[in-house]
């Protein structure tokens, strides 16, 4: 039956379709321009080359400082690298896009630059705390290719993934943030894909976690997590 969207009530089944595939094209980012004060600091170190189009490793930046980022910096990035593993990924990246390594300040990798942090704040990351987070416009507007990077980075930082199942023969892939916007939209890029998620609100207010081995934090917010639904959904993560 075909009802107006105002004419749908509880219990109503709604169909999906989630294989339009409607992907971008390349970002044009030539418009860029910053403007150095001339004789500061800032003028005189960390001047790098910033590509006039939207890059996988910039997505995949722009994906690691969402899920595991400081943004609120307008002079540098911070992102969490508390495991060996995301600390020698998160270097690796880096030296990919500025030519060296970045600064390392207990669980966080530093990496400073005016002009960087204004070119970020071009591709769409603005400066908002985690709740606050949201998908950059770049990527709603990018090729396939840079689309799943960005998601790759968000996974690596926010998502998980396990064996679930009677025998342990199916996955289980999430990903958590205090965002709900955030979520939505990873949902909406996740569709686009053929891919089926849920989202679940879970009350985490006032539970405490071990951040690292000396540091805990206690939430301030309930948290939103996206599943993937459906073996197929994941074979296409696992493949896309």
């Amino acid at each position: 039956v075909w009802r107006n969207l105002g004419e749908l009530k509880k219990g109503d089944f709604v169909a999906v379709q989630h294989k339009e595939r409607l992907f971008g094209k390349e970002v044009n980012l030539s418009n860029f321009h910053y403007v150095y004060k001339e004789g500061t600091a800032e003028g005189r170190k960390n001047k790098f080359i910033y590509p006039k189009k939207l890059t996988e490793d910039y997505a995949y930046l722009l994906g690691l400082l969402i899920g595991d980022g400081n943004c609120m910096n307008r002079g540098s990035i911070w992102i969490c690298v508390c495991e060996n593993e995301q600390k020698k990924n998160v270097q690796n990246l880096y030296k990919r896009l500025f030519k060296r390594k970045g600064e390392i300040y207990g669980h966080w990798a530093f990496m400073g630059g005016v002009e960087m942090r204004a070119y970020l704040e071009h591709l769409g990351l603005e400066y908002k705390r985690s709740w606050k987070k949201e998908v950059p416009w770049s990527i709603f507007q990018a090729p396939k290719n840079v689309v799943a990077t960005f998601l790759r980075g968000l996974f690596d930082t926010d998502g998980g993934t396990r064996p679930w199942g009677r025998y342990n023969t199916s996955l289980d892939i999430k990903l958590s943030s205090t965002s709900l916007k955030l979520i939505k939209q990873v949902q909406q890029l996740l569709l686009n894909f053929g891919i089926i998620s849920t989202i679940v609100k879970i009350d985490n207010t006032g539970k405490e976690s071990q951040i690292t081995l000396t540091r805990k934090a206690k939430s301030k917010r309930p948290l939103y997590t996206l599943r993937i639904k459906g073996s197929k959904s994941c074979e296409i993560f696992k493949k896309e």
